[in-house]
């Protein structure tokens, strides 16, 4: 999850106008289909109410919890739980419902798993990385899971206990074995003779690419087998090469697609960061590289257009206090040693992708937030002297997203909203206004409209409100603009995925013979609190608020993960 390793230290207003809710799910307003009562028939939470005309722009209703909000959240935290390194297993999945005949090809997923060994717990996403797939042909769906054997994970896994550094965790496993004082290991070895280099985990993405499987972190891949799961290391270009665990893929003017990828490396330091970004063709060689330099950043994730990558700078600074004594003692892990930095604003860092030139920065206007998860952006016009970049942003800085991942419902809870910035290039000025106050997080959109104008995007969202607090994720929502322009309005369609069920990143699929954007199946990962089970959720992308075609318990139980893909492919599954 985390984009960059700069922990080491060397659409117009929105209308939501909700209706009623009947069942698990809703639908604000469809551009594309008339509104259709829930098939699902389970009880209804308190309902939405209805809104014609929002108050403010963005605007949006939430259903009243049908318990205390503190016990959403304990529900919650089951979708986080540590599995022990003997949790991987295959075998078919139990299907309800009717998987589409046309569905072809491998649901990827990725994510720590394993953050507990001998009573020595590590932080959520400081956990070794588990792949899990579910491989979908003829009506049926294959699952297999795996942990990514980094040299790390193989090292602890004979030792029997955690050895090495990570990013978030306070504690710390080298005093226990090396014989000396914790503040040696993080004053002299991570900071004076630094940089610190915290274990790869092979946690944070997994992608299909070329002919080539690999599960990607923070800072580089593994390749894994493509029939087993195994991993086997850096085995071809796509396998070899450094880059991060979020990506975009276009399709070039000649029909073709393009991975794009970056890899990052901040010294603090020097107060200076590199970044490489590079371009995959569909056979997987690595066709473009472009390296750019500049003063220490953090940015998460990218967007690609047709002229530009572009990195949302996060104002930050390093926290002096944290890095030279509270890191030392223990007192935090060495990503808190990032602060949120309030005298700065956001800054939009341009790279031209097709000619030769230097950055670009432009400060946002009138905002101080932050942004991890893109939605889409794209070139306005041709040149691409302006820019859409639509985003989710954060009222408040925590490079280990405890919002998310980590919530009490007191003082962490989701607090996400949908913005969009239209950024001016000629005149170096980047403005912005909410598209939706709903808090959201892992945003999708159909691949064909990576990078160029669009109307849908799909994400994880709190559904229940109680006082300022809001839920965990337990909604899938569809943010609709009802046209391509850049000031258009926005509706939303939401699908609960039940009371006590908590949902993931979507993946969109497009559809065989789809003509429009949402002609796309949305698969998505749903924790089952009640019986600390994993479902897999498949709903027409046209139509969320219908609820699933088919969903499917996997046989094993998958902590709520991070981020995945899907391959057009069948694989890993058995080929009978």
């Amino acid at each position: 999850m985390p984009a960059t390793d700069a922990t080491r230290i060397a659409l117009g207003s929105a209308h939501a106008r909700v209706p009623g809710f009947s069942g698990r799910a809703h639908r604000n307003v469809s551009l594309n289909a008339s509104r259709k009562d829930s098939v699902n028939a389970v009880a209804a939470p308190a309902p939405l109410e209805e809104r014609s005309s929002p108050a403010q722009p963005g605007e949006v209703e939430f259903a009243a919890p049908p318990k205390p909000m503190s016990e959403i959240f304990d529900d919650y935290s089951k979708g986080y739980l540590s599995v022990s390194s003997d949790a991987e297993t295959e075998g078919w999945c139990e299907v309800e419902g009717t998987i589409p005949a046309e569905l072809t090809g491998t649901l990827l997923r990725n994510g720590p798993a394993l953050f507990e060994r001998k009573g020595f717990k590590k932080v959520f996403l400081d956990g070794d990385g588990m792949v899990s797939s579910i491989a979908i042909k003829d009506g049926k769906a294959y699952f297999r899971n795996k942990f990514v054997r980094t040299e790390s994970f193989k090292r602890e896994e004979e030792a029997g206990r955690f050895l090495d550094l990570s990013i978030f965790s306070a504690d710390d496993p080298r005093p226990s074995y090396s014989g000396r004082p914790l503040w040696k290991h993080r004053l002299v070895d991570d900071i004076f003779r630094g940089p610190p280099a915290p274990k790869n985990n092979g946690a944070f993405n997994a992608w299909y690419w070329g002919g080539s499987l690999v599960a990607v972190d923070f800072g580089r891949p593994f390749g894994l087998d493509k029939e087993t799961m195994d991993t086997v290391g850096d085995v071809d270009v796509f396998s070899s090469k450094r880059y991060t665990a979020h990506s975009r893929i276009l399709r070039e003017k000649d029909g073709s697609l393009r991975l794009c990828a970056f890899h990052p490396f901040v010294d603090y330091a020097k107060y200076k960061t590199f970044v490489n970004f590079l371009e995959f063709d569909e056979e997987g060689q690595c066709v473009q590289e472009k390296k750019f330099d500049f003063p220490a950043a953090y940015f998460h994730d990218m967007i690609v257009t047709e002229n530009w990558y572009i990195l949302f700078d996060c104002p930050t600074k390093m926290s002096y206090w944290r890095t030279f004594v509270k890191y030392p003692l223990g007192q935090v892990g060495l990503g808190d040693t990032l602060a949120e930095d309030k005298s700065k604003p956001p800054i939009f860092r341009l790279f031209p992708r097709r000619t030769e030139g230097k950055m670009i920065e432009i400060p946002a206007e009138d905002i101080h937030c932050y942004a991890y998860h893109h939605v889409n952006g794209f070139d306005v016009d041709e040149k691409g002297h302006k820019i859409v970049f639509d985003t989710c942003t954060w009222d408040r800085f925590t490079l280990y997203f405890k919002d998310i991942v980590e919530p009490d419902g007191k003082e962490c809870f989701p607090r996400t909203q949908l913005t969009r910035f239209e950024i001016d290039v000629e005149k170096g000025v980047a403005t912005h206004r909410k598209l939706n106050g709903r808090p959201c997080e892992y945003p999708a959109v159909a691949p064909e409209v990576s990078g160029r104008p669009y109307q849908h995007s799909y994400m994880s969202t709190s559904y229940y409100k109680s006082g300022d607090v809001y839920g965990p994720m337990q909604s899938l929502t569809k943010v609709s603009l009802d046209s391509e322009a850049v000031d258009a309005e926005t509706v939303e369609e939401n699908w609960l995925a039940g009371e006590q069920k908590f949902v993931g990143e979507p993946i969109c699929v497009p559809k065989k013979d789809g003509t429009a954007e949402d002609d796309c199946w949305i698969l998505i990962l749903v924790h089952d609190s009640e019986t600390v089970t994993t479902d897999l959720s498949i709903l027409d992308g046209s139509k969320i608020s219908e609820g699933p075609v088919a969903s499917m318990k996997l046989p094993a139980y998958v902590p709520m993960g991070v981020h995945g893909s899907w391959a057009a492919e069948y694989i890993l599954g058995p080929n009978e």
